[in-house]
This record gives structure tokens, C-alpha cells and sequence, in this order.
């Protein structure tokens, strides 16, 4: 099929987010930055249209979701991103108004966090596919999944359960009749991540263990408890009544939404109790919405809800 796009075309309205930039030096095939800070911070995650953008998201959102998700990486281990690379695989049928969403979509991403673009690929592929890699430095110690202690008390920055009933009401084309649907709806389409927050409480030094939440809070969870050797007691959670009623009126397991619900950017983590007044007093101060959801206590890697272990299982893009 004979199309107007091209390779050319595409580089060049990705170059026009590139800003001229003294600690970048780009050449035609590689990008040179300079970093003040010793410690070198990559991650990368990749976007799929079959598995991370369903129906009634558009190419702007998704594109948008693309930079979210890996900021979200960064977010839970307190570092903010500094550069990204791009690598995008676009459907050839794609026109040139669809591939201007996509660009303004990672625009809004980048700006948003204060991210500089220096450079990526292009090529054409089957469906939309976004993978993105970002890097920053720092001069501190961030924490680890692996090193929750016992007596550390568990806590989760967001609201859980939102994205499972966004979910439900994007793939079965069901509008929303009520406030609760329209921000659950949100959720998926313009997910947040509580960066600026998180970076504040690690370069305190308030936090022993962390990850994010994209893989849903149980999985997550277990993900903790695993790699530091402890087990993980969740002895409440908070939600909203409209979520309570959103569950009764589509016949959902309350705690299955909450739980395993997924495509979430929240973090959780541990605190040693000696330093939970603080962080509670900064997050207060702050406005910033959290759950205490337990405590760490020895014993198997497992992670128990009133006494009871949870099914270990979460988000899965191979199962979908």
C-alpha cells in the first residue's frame, strides 16, 4: 500500500522535540551527554498496542502512557529522569495526523517530567510499538526490593482498584453514568506517578524497600516479600464507596480490584517504624493520598490478607 509517510518524514518530527542542549552532544548515530552525578540510572520499557492500549485510547494518550510507564521505574526508586531514547514501530497505514498524535503525546510526557529526548529509532511494524529508555544520575543511595526488614511498616502512595474498573468499562464499550467510572476511566488513559514525592522521601532516607504497582498491588507485593526473605501482612485497605458499588453493580470481587487489578503506577513500600512519623507528616503536609497497609514480619515469602495468603498473581501481558 502506497503511502506519503516515510522514515524521513517520522525522524523529523521526532528531531523537532530534540531542544539544543550544551550537555548533549548529538551526532547522526549516537547521543553524548554529560553527567554531574556519579552514579549512572537506566531503565527501559516497552509499549505494545495489543496489550497496553485498549479501545478508546487514543494514539496521544498512549504515547503519553509510553513515557509514564518508565517514569514510574524511576519514580519508585526516588530518581528523576533526565534523557530518554525512543525506539517506535508504526504501522505502515498509519497517516501522518496519527503519527503527529503520537509525537504530541510523548511531547506532553516529556515536558511534563522534565525529560530531554536525544535520539532513537524508527522502523515499521505490524501494530504500534513504543519502546522507551531513560537515564539520570544521583549521588545517593535509593532503595531496593530486596532489602524490606522485619518490623518495617508497608504503605502504598495512590488509590487502588480504579484502573481494574476502567478496564472493564473501556474493553466492554460501556459509557460512564457516574463520576467514580468517569475517573476510573482516567485512570487508564492518563495514569500520574507521584515522582516529585517519592524523590523527596529517598533523598531522606525514609524508605527500606520499594517498587512500583504496574504489575498490580498483590503481585507487587509478593515481588517484596520474595526478595527479602520476609513475609508481607496486609491488614487493611482503604477505597471509595462508589468502588464498592462499582463492584456490586458488575458482580466484581472488591479485593480482586483493589488487588489484581494491575496497569497501576503507585508505589509501595516499607519504613522502618522509628521513621513513619516523618513520612507520614511530609506526605500529609503534601496532600499526597496513601495507605498503611501492614507490616513485615518474619516467616516463607508469602503475603497474607487477614491471616489468609493471597494468590500470587498480577497483570501478565503473555495472558491477556
Amino acid at each position: 500500500m502506497k503511502t506519503d509517510v516515510s522514515e524521513e518524514i517520522i525522524i523529523d518530527l521526532f528531531n523537532r522535540l530534540i531542544p539544543a542542549n550544551k550537555s548533549v552532544l548529538l551526532d547522526d548515530d549516537v547521543s553524548q551527554i554529560s553527567l554531574s552525578n556519579p552514579n549512572l540510572v537506566i531503565s527501559s520499557d516497552m509499549l505494545v498496542e495489543s496489550t497496553d492500549v485498549p479501545a478508546g485510547m487514543s494514539l496521544k494518550q498512549a504515547s503519553r502512557k509510553s513515557i509514564i510507564m518508565t517514569v514510574s521505574d524511576f519514580a519508585s526508586k526516588g530518581i528523576n529522569p533526565k534523557y530518554c531514547i525512543i525506539s517506535i514501530g508504526i504501522p505502515k497505514e498509519y497517516s501522518i495526523e496519527k503519527i503527529k498524535n503520537i509525537v504530541a503525546g510523548i511531547e506532553a510526557g516529556l515536558k511534563e517530567f522534565d525529560i530531554i529526548l536525544i535520539g532513537g529509532d524508527t522502523n515499521s511494524s505490524m501494530e504500534l510499538i513504543i519502546d522507551c529508555t531513560m537515564i539520570g544520575s544521583l549521588d545517593y543511595d535509593i532503595p531496593s526490593r530486596k532489602n524490606a526488614e522485619i518490623g518495617d511498616i508497608v504503605y502504598a502512595l495512590g488509590e487502588f482498584g480504579f484502573t481494574g474498573a476502567g478496564l472493564f468499562l473501556l474493553l466492554n464499550e460501556k459509557k460512564p453514568s457516574n463520576e467514580f467510572e468517569k475517573h476510573a476511566i482516567k485512570s487508564i488513559q492518563n495514569p500520574d506517578v507521584n515522582l516529585n514525592i517519592f524523590v523527596k522521601l529517598v533523598k531522606k532516607k525514609l524508605i527500606n524497600s520499594s517498587i512500583d504497582s504496574s504489575d498490580g498491588l498483590c503481585f507487587s507485593l509478593y515481588k517484596i516479600a520474595e526478595l527479602s526473605n520476609v513475609s508481607i501482612h496486609v491488614d487493611r485497605f482503604t477505597f471509595s464507596n462508589k468502588l464498592k458499588d462499582f463492584s456490586s453493580k458488575y458482580n466484581f470481587c472488591i479485593n480482586d480490584l483493589i488487588l489484581y487489578s494491575g496497569e497501576e503506577y503507585n508505589i509501595i513500600f516499607t519504613v522502618s517504624p522509628d521513621k513513619s512519623k516523618k513520612l507520614e507528616t511530609i506526605l500529609n503536609k503534601d496532600n499526597i493520598i496513601y495507605t498503611k497497609l501492614g507490616k513485615v514480619k518474619s516467616g516463607s515469602p508469602v503475603v497474607y490478607y487477614n491471616d489468609k495468603i493471597l494468590k500470587r498473581k498480577g497483570w501478565d501481558g503473555f495472558n491477556l
